[in-house]
């Protein structure tokens, strides 16, 4: 009977190099088959992940418990030597709908309350986009540009009926996924 197992180890024994050679010429096909099983592995590992998220979430505290000095230092000490590095990446959260949502949700709030003004958002937040009140209560995530280019007032009332305009305008050619990609 053919033993493959022990045939294969040995010609890897006698050809060393052979494997070393074979990737490096095929080595764009190697690529393109790894991004390929990724791209159908990624759903499994995602399904997986939310099918045992609560075991990994205890996991990861139990950690976290165990070891939290030494996590603390490493943080610290990674916080000392890239401090550029924090600023950068914060700075590119911030500007994430994750982080818009996350960060600037509370800020926005408080804002909007110490000026007697709700938040209740008619379209999700996109990457350069400021949220115009278009009365009291709601807002309309509009562009920078298009938000600064008309100066108005919801408290004083002033050329609020353009500015309303044109985010309403906004939002129904859009449909509030403007800049969104699937």
């Amino acid at each position: 009977m053919f033993n493959q197992k022990a045939y294969m180890k040995e010609w890897r024994l006698k050809n060393p190099d052979y494997m070393k050679k074979w990737r490096k010429i095929h080595h764009q096909q190697i690529v393109e088959y790894q991004r390929q099983w990724i791209a159908k592995q990624s759903n499994y590992y995602k399904q997986r992940y939310q099918k045992h998220a609560e075991i990994l979430r205890a996991r990861r505290r139990e950690y976290y418990k165990k070891n939290a000095e030494n996590q603390r230092q490493y943080t610290q000490k990674y916080r000392l030597l890239y401090p550029e590095k924090i600023k950068e990446y914060q700075k590119i959260y911030k500007q994430s709908l994750q982080g818009k949502m996350a960060t600037s949700k509370s800020n926005r709030n408080n804002k909007a309350l110490r000026r007697c003004l709700g938040f209740l958002p008619l379209n999700k937040p996109f990457l350069n986009s400021h949220a115009h009140h278009i009365d009291k209560e709601r807002v309309i995530f509009i562009p920078k540009e298009l938000h600064k280019s008309i100066p108005h007032s919801v408290l004083k009332n002033i050329n609020m009926d353009k500015a309303n305009q044109i985010a309403f305008d906004f939002l129904y050619i859009f449909g509030g996924e403007y800049g969104q990609r699937d």
